[in-house]
């Protein structure tokens, strides 16, 4: 037998043979009301804090606990949250409309103005720290660009959600709506002619509004927030090294994708944990199964209309499977045996149990993707935003069923839930969904880390960047070329119209006189 190396030995050939990692200094400035855009960006900031790189994060939704590495800018003094307290009867219709939900976007932009106000915002805004890279949300505006022109460093943005139709143009990306539906369509797969023609026009509005509505407000902010030097935001938009993107080709369809778009969707998911004993007894004692209900982290599920909720009590008192609902009362009036109420749930780990069956969803992607990992069929009530999208995806994929906010009823919530449960189809495809989503070279988090330190290693890596993002919309379409051609055409067709008339005004003239001379 070997001797064993000495320690000290050992220990120098785990330095020399180890992967180096060079520690960076990071600014994420992520101050997003939203719980559940965070849940997507704080899985990347934290491994990187891991891997030891110094990152400071401006949010509103602080660590519980010290984290090594990991510095909190903590906002919620200063902007209010969004996290289980938007009752239903604020949203101005179920589900919003094209143009609510540029309402509601536009009305949020304001509300960034309030981040400049935090002290230790303003220290970094007045300050000569170096930072290596900066991570930001690609979202309503583009105001947080500034740190990136402030400390001349590279910029790193993420999308919580599909693309927004601002996002393509500034990474040279294709959004062809022919085949491409926008963030707010509700379809997916093959387009007829009526959808092509919304969807080309919601495109269309969308970009406007936001070069002639949304980025002029922003455009004050920053300046405010970082002086009347700064470069116009989009300028400073052009130059994003990279975007990280919540979506994957195989939930929401194959599209064409420059280099600086890399999809991570699912970074979020956590490998699933056991349940806390009693609840999971609770659900291993249902022969049938367990469906699952939650209409996630910032809907409060309690404010659901009354018609509403006897809807749903009443499809539940006749399903042999049992209920667990996410509900942030006390009790609800008339409950059946068979129904268990929680305030809050893990809802990874709930969806990872063998026993659930179905997912009761309004379609937020963090929840959707939860449920396409482990394999849950899901009956779909979208409410906002991105959600109606999200569900056309997932019924494309044949794993869902679609049932309208306006036509909850006991009837059409019977008849989805019945099917979902006993179709085995949803449930098998379902199943070769979560194994397409997950067969990956890298898991999504491993993904974003090699790319964001790949953006550093390089200067910002320039060389990712495609040609197109410096072209004019006119350049980009060819629409010059396009005018060339035709201005060679036409100067061709009227050449040769002027040598057929000329050649036979010519021929008519000798002939002419020929017949005088005869």
């Amino acid at each position: 037998m070997l001797p064993s190396p000495p320690f000290s030995w050992v220990f120098f050939a785990l330095l020399l043979f180890s992967p180096t990692v060079h520690s960076s200094r990071i600014l994420a400035v992520f101050p997003t009301v939203s719980k559940s855009h965070f849940d997507f960006f704080q899985p990347l900031l934290l491994a990187l804090a891991s891997r030891g790189h110094d990152v400071t994060v401006v949010n509103s939704y602080p660590q519980p606990r010290p984290v090594r590495n990991y510095t909190d800018i903590n906002l919620q003094d200063f902007k209010k949250v969004f996290f289980n307290n938007i009752p239903f009867d604020i949203l101005p219709q179920v589900p919003t409309n094209f143009i609510e939900n540029h309402r509601f976007l536009l009305s949020q932009i304001e509300g960034n103005e309030l981040t400049f106000s935090h002290p230790d915002v303003r220290r970094l805004v007045n300050s000569d720290e170096k930072f290596d890279l900066i991570i930001t949300e690609l979202w309503n505006n583009d105001v947080f660009l500034g740190f990136a022109h402030k400390f001349k460093a590279p910029v790193i943005a993420m999308s919580s959600c599909s693309i927004l139709p601002w996002g393509n143009a500034r990474f040279g990306n294709p959004d062809n709506p022919s085949y491409i539906p926008q963030i707010f369509f509700r379809k997916y797969g093959k387009l007829d002619i009526l959808h092509r023609i919304i969807n080309t026009c919601q495109l269309a509005i969308s970009q406007l509004l936001y070069k002639f509505v949304y980025n002029p407000i922003s455009e004050k902010i920053a300046r405010r927030g970082f002086g009347d030097s700064l470069p116009p935001l989009e300028e400073l938009a052009l130059n994003t090294s990279l975007l990280f993107v919540n979506t994957h080709h195989t939930l929401h369809g194959s599209r064409p994708l420059s280099p600086q778009v890399i999809q991570i969707g699912g970074i979020h998911v956590k490998k699933p944990k056991p349940l806390r004993k009693d609840l999971d007894r609770w659900m291993n004692e249902s022969a049938d199964g367990v469906v699952y209900f939650s209409f996630g982290s910032m809907l409060r599920g309690a404010t659901l209309p009354e018609d509403k909720v006897r809807a749903f009590i009443d499809v539940f008192r006749t399903l042999p499977q049992r209920v667990l609902w996410k509900w942030e009362d006390d009790s609800v009036a008339g409950l059946p045996q068979n129904v268990k109420l929680m305030k809050w749930l893990p809802q990874r780990d709930v969806l990872a149990h063998p026993k659930v069956k179905v997912f009761i969803s309004h379609g937020g992607l963090l929840g959707t993707t939860e449920a396409v990992v482990s394999g849950v069929p899901i009956l779909g009530i979208p409410m906002y935003g991105d959600q109606p999208n999200n569900v056309a995806a997932l019924v494309e994929n044949k794993v869902a069923i679609h049932v309208d906010y306006n036509n909850i009823s006991v009837a059409s919530l019977s008849y989805a839930l019945n099917t979902l449960i006993n179709d085995k189809s949803y449930a098998e495809n379902a199943k070769k969904l979560s194994e397409r989503f997950l067969d990956r070279p890298q898991s999504p988090l491993d993904t974003a880390v090699y790319w964001t330190e790949y953006v550093i290693r390089h200067g910002g890596a320039p060389h990712l960047q495609s040609a197109a993002v410096h072209l004019t919309w006119y350049q980009y379409y060819l629409l010059d070329v396009i005018a060339v051609c035709l201005a060679a055409l036409a100067a061709t067709v009227a050449t040769v119209v002027y040598i057929i008339k000329t050649s036979l005004r010519l021929m008519c003239a000798v002939k002419t006189t020929k017949l005088k001379s005869n």
